[in-house]
């Protein structure tokens, strides 16, 4: 394990905090959404963190999601939360403990293009991740992608841009586990927009932040594959990468971020 070097970040606006700190498919454990929540682990210690990137980091595909105040150019992350095949959550205290994202393993394993990264509409996570810690998401699967590839691919029909559609939304299309919670908690941002920021977490909040990843990897990424040939696969990896870089092209601009030059990592059989 080794700590990269790091500088505290202040974040100023209506708020400041400061922070110190595949084509063959997936096989996963075949689980409910009752019993998914019960290989969750709360990351806030660094012996704990390093202990999960070590099992994380020999993983070919994840799921991955934040929780934080106002995601995008300007927000602030509270959670990381990383779902494994087998069905174990990992949720990271990163308000907390920003060190976390200084361990090197972590900033390998999000920025490798031998992990793929599965996410739901992953262009605030994208430009907060890049914006606050300098971490560049690479090799991304974003569902809300691969439900408009799937669907051009099928019917024909290509929109000028992607549709924003919701998580359950898709879960229920393709058959998958449904997050609990989400539409309670929707109630909650409302009223209060930095809800992720408040400290101790209840269990609610952690079992929302878990499922958030759990509907994502095996079940939701497993039904799409079903559902791609080699080339879908690519073009929905390749389509991930510009739609996850929309905030920081069209906001930061240009002259500030270059597209990485990325060639999509597409699983061949086993």
């Amino acid at each position: 394990m080794q700590l990269i070097s790091f500088q505290t970040f202040s974040w100023s606006g209506r708020y400041q905090v400061v922070l110190t700190a595949c084509r063959s498919t997936v096989v996963g454990v075949v689980v409910s959404m009752g019993n998914l929540l019960s290989n969750v682990t709360y990351v806030d210690t660094l012996d704990k963190c390093v202990s999960a990137l070590q099992r994380i980091i020999r993983d070919s595909v994840i799921a991955v999601d934040c929780e934080g105040a106002a995601l995008g150019v300007n927000g602030v992350i509270s959670l990381i939360q990383i779902a494994r095949t087998n069905g174990e959550v990992y949720v990271f205290d990163i308000f907390q403990h920003g060190e976390f994202l200084y361990v090197s393993e972590f900033r390998s394993i999000l920025e490798s293009s031998n992990i793929l990264k599965v996410m739901h509409d992953c262009k605030a996570d994208y430009a907060n991740l890049f914006t606050q810690f300098q971490i560049r998401l690479t090799n991304i699967f974003d569902t809300t992608v691969a439900h408009y590839e799937i669907g051009s691919y099928y019917d024909g029909i290509k929109l000028r841009g992607i549709p924003t559609i919701g998580l359950n939304k898709l879960c229920e299309i393709y058959g998958a586990p449904k997050h609990a919670t989400k539409d309670m908690f929707k109630d909650i941002y409302k009223s209060r927009p930095y809800f992720w920021l408040d400290r101790p977490l209840t269990k609610d909040m952690l079992d929302y932040a878990a499922e958030d990843v759990s509907c994502l990897v095996p079940h939701l990424y497993n039904a799409m594959m079903k559902k791609c040939n080699k080339q879908l696969e690519y073009n929905i990896i390749e389509s991930s990468t510009t739609y996850s870089t929309y905030l920081i092209r069209n906001i930061i601009g240009i002259s500030r971020y270059t597209r990485p030059n990325i060639v999509p990592q597409v699983q061949t059989p086993k």
